[in-house]
């Protein structure tokens, strides 16, 4: 029960942020959560490669994930791409209290915001990928072995999704 305590301590936020990223859904976002770590203490003796636990982790969540997403005839906006921590910080907190001042505060909110928007209307698969890439920090091998595809198939989606985001954000140039 200590091990599983440990493992609920250390994953339950960074899982929890990323499939509120990933659905825009609080709720969804807490039942996947909990689902991924109950079902990862339950096929504990299922991992093969203990070294990538955390990729392993992330793939049990991101398919269940994508799961929901196909179950819904259309995804609702998220609450934030910039979820919070376990303080209640959010990266556009950190970001904002570095920044020029209120202005350049305001600015930089209102670019999270269109990138929040333009990442919830990325594919499934892009969306996911770019998320695991920029968002929660995975390489291309470590999101090849999440999403069950190769190396190659992750560049070709983050590249789609990067020209799709590119595109929308030219306006902020």
């Amino acid at each position: 029960m200590a091990a599983f305590e440990a493992l609920v301590d250390r994953y339950q936020g960074p899982i929890f942020r990323h499939a509120l990223r990933m659905l825009g859904d609080r709720a969804e976002a807490e039942d996947v959560t909990q689902d991924s770590l109950v079902a990862t203490w339950r096929r504990l003796d299922q991992l093969n490669e203990p070294a990538h636990f955390r990729a392993w982790l992330y793939r049990g969540a991101t398919h269940r994930c994508l799961d929901q997403l196909r179950q819904r005839a259309r995804t609702p906006a998220p609450e934030s791409l910039d979820a919070p921590d376990p303080a209640g910080r959010t990266l556009l907190d950190a970001e904002a209290a570095d920044g020029p001042g209120p202005e350049g505060a305001a600015v930089h909110g209102a670019q999270w915001q269109a990138l929040a928007v333009l990442v919830r209307e990325l594919p499934p698969n892009q969306r996911a990928c770019w998320i695991l890439r920029e968002l929660d920090g995975f390489g291309c091998a470590e999101i090849a072995r999440i999403v069950r595809t190769t190396e190659g198939g992750v560049r070709g989606q983050l590249a789609r999704a990067r020209a799709s985001l590119a595109k929308g954000m030219a306006e902020w140039r």
